[in-house]
């Protein structure tokens, strides 16, 4: 019982910002690791006050810490993860990996990283997001300090904007007081309800703290297919009247075009406070994908699992996959969204044949 009691009053202590001693840190180390390793029920604050006490191991476990070489982000390792993994987004290769770089070199930045991407579905956004917490944490996406949500699936009743506001400042300021390195993703942020997101402004607005916490070390993320249709028809601009081949198109080809379509159509991002005071700091086309960048998706997906690149595979995916707008339909209109599922479905079905084949003889 005693036990109990110190060690909640050296988590309120955290939580209400009061300083510990050197000697009362190591404390509180011992206490938590001891009451950690015995029950599930202290979670994240128990974590946050065993890492600054310097002992991150107990028992048989490693806890995950927010600091090296748990939180130590790869630059090298992201740029070489999409330049061979993400096919058609010259772009997105170039910004994203800087833009992280730059953050974290920053010595005081004035606001934390805020990105959004926007395209057309099966472009690579999820992947990219999926390969900077593969490069930014020890644990990848199952870092306790990484934060996926799903427009559809966490935030489906409209009704309940204000309850997800509520829940979602708590999410993010509790996390954050944990780890000043969080990245928190969005996905399909187009299937928000409108003004959820305008509960994030002072976490992402130009404060050294608010309430307390530093956010500027933060990363926030949204993926999105607004945009999409105006990234598509603006794309076809450049080519037909300006003659510009896709490596030469640059982000400020798209860089109001986006913002623009994000503030005006349905969604997370509808009217939204955040574009409105100038707080997304990049605006990230995802170019709409053509044949040939479909094809390399199903080359390495075949390279995934071992398999040759036989002409025959190569077309029967290809009938799966639909291209437009008319009347050139250059581009793939889910991208390569289809590809890896139905590669892995045909390469089954090639074994099983093999197989078979093999004992009839």
């Amino acid at each position: 019982m005693k036990l109990t009691l110190i060690l909640l009053f050296l988590l309120l202590s955290q939580v209400s910002g009061e300083l510990f001693t050197i000697g009362a840190t190591f404390l509180a180390g011992a206490v938590i690791s001891y009451f950690y390793s015995n029950s599930d029920s202290f979670g994240d604050q128990a974590k946050s006050l065993v890492c600054k006490s310097g002992v991150a191991y107990y028992g048989d476990k490693y806890i995950e810490c927010c600091n090296d070489p748990w939180v130590e982000p790869d630059i090298s390792g992201l740029r070489y993860d999409l330049e061979n993994y993400l096919f058609g987004q010259h772009i997105a290769k170039e910004m994203i990996p800087s833009a992280i770089a730059a953050s974290r070199k920053e010595i005081s930045p004035s606001k934390p990283l805020v990105m959004s991407f926007h395209g057309w579905p099966g472009n690579g956004k999820n992947y990219v997001a999926s390969f900077i917490a593969k490069n930014y944490f020890q644990h990848g996406a199952d870092s306790n300090y990484f934060h996926l949500f799903s427009g559809r699936k966490d935030f489906s009743v409209e009704r309940d904007v204000n309850l997800y506001k509520r829940q979602l400042s708590n999410w993010v300021r509790g996390n954050v007081t944990l780890c000043k390195y969080s990245v928190f993703v969005f996905d399909e942020v187009d299937k928000m309800p409108f003004q959820v997101l305008d509960i994030l402004k002072p976490f992402l607005d130009h404060h050294n703290h608010y309430q307390r916490v530093d956010y500027r070390r933060s990363i926030f993320i949204f993926l999105s297919n607004t945009g999409g249709n105006l990234i598509t028809e603006r794309y076809l601009e450049l080519w037909r009247k300006y003659g510009k081949s896709r490596e030469q198109m640059t982000l400020n080809d798209f860089d109001s075009v986006i913002g623009r379509g994000a503030f005006n159509e349905e969604g997370g991002l509808q009217k939204s406070e955040l574009i409105e005071h100038n707080l997304i700091d990049h605006y990230i086309p995802f170019l709409p994908l053509e044949k040939s960048h479909v094809e390399m998706c199903i080359k390495a997906e075949l390279d995934k699992h071992g398999f040759g690149h036989k002409k025959e595979i190569f077309d029967e995916v290809m009938q799966v996959v639909t291209f437009g707008p008319k009347p050139e339909n250059l581009f793939s209109s889910a991208g390569c969204k289809r590809v890896s599922q139905q590669v892995a479905t045909i390469v089954e079905r090639e074994r099983f044949r093999s197989r078979y084949r093999s004992k009839e003889l």
